[in-house]
């Protein structure tokens, strides 16, 4: 059985920063699970008549200065502890869109990728004060180099960031990607196992009742209908119960 890790994690960044293969195993599972369950299924009209969904992750240490991870300065991915993407593999899924750069605040830098853009400028948000979550009930459009969408999570001495899917899956999902890096932090390969063995086929299995959860959130409204305030009711509901689900499934 998995051991699920249901607690945040001390120094997850750090610990990342001295294991990075480690983090890039655990995005790519979780990227290829997601590119199983999410295109075509009817958890958000966004995944209607894709062929894939753009992902971004992006992990990084706090006690850091208000701004400091602001995307809109060319040195922030020097300042971050991990970042992985999807970009080369699903270009079709990063086309830029007109909306994002007044979502931003500012000219979207280049190379970089709308997704990664938008999750350095959820943890921008993080930096601001003492909150767990990304999310902003108030608006998306915080600030240049801010966002209060869902899919940064403060965790203990880290921000861990999701971004390309509905923002409460990128939450939801984040918990996934979490576990999934400390697993492969805490692996040590010997002479009879040398991976974990886990594929992108077990996790999507264990991804898809977490997607269910959220979807039986918002049974009379689609998710792209749901007003601010709705969305953080369901992002606080799917957030119990999905670590409850960890929780059991550790059991």
């Amino acid at each position: 059985m998995v051991k699920y890790y249901a607690m945040s994690l001390t120094y997850l960044a750090e610990r990342v920063e001295y294991d990075p293969g480690a983090a890039q195993d655990a995005f790519d599972r979780v990227e290829g699970a997601l590119n199983l369950l999410l295109p075509g299924s009817d958890t958000h009209k966004r995944y209607d008549g894709i062929e894939a969904v753009g992902l971004a992750a992006v992990l990084a240490r706090d006690c850091v200065e208000p701004d400091a991870y602001n995307p809109l300065d060319p040195t922030t991915p020097e300042r971050v502890s991990f970042m992985a993407d999807n970009q080369f593999a699903h270009p079709e899924a990063w086309t830029p869109q007109e909306i994002d750069e007044g979502l931003l605040g500012g000219i979207m830098p280049e190379g970089m990728g709308r997704f990664t853009v938008f999750a350095l400028a959820k943890i921008n948000t993080l930096t601001f004060d003492d909150t767990l979550w990304s999310f902003r009930e108030e608006g998306v459009s915080i600030a240049p180099g801010r966002v209060g969408f869902a899919g940064g999570q403060h965790l203990r001495n880290s921000f861990l960031v999701l971004s390309g899917l509905w923002e409460v899956h990128d939450h939801i999902v984040g918990k996934f990607l979490r576990n999934e890096i400390e697993l492969e932090v805490e692996f040590e390969p010997d002479e009879n196992v040398e991976t974990t063995g886990r594929t992108a086929e077990d996790l999507a299995d264990e991804i898809r009742p977490a997607l269910e959860i959220v979807r039986s959130l918002h049974p009379h409204k689609e998710a792209d209908e749901l007003t601010r305030q709705e969305v953080g009711v369901v992002l606080t509901a799917a957030n119990v119960r999905v670590e409850d689900l960890l929780l059991r499934r550790a059991a």
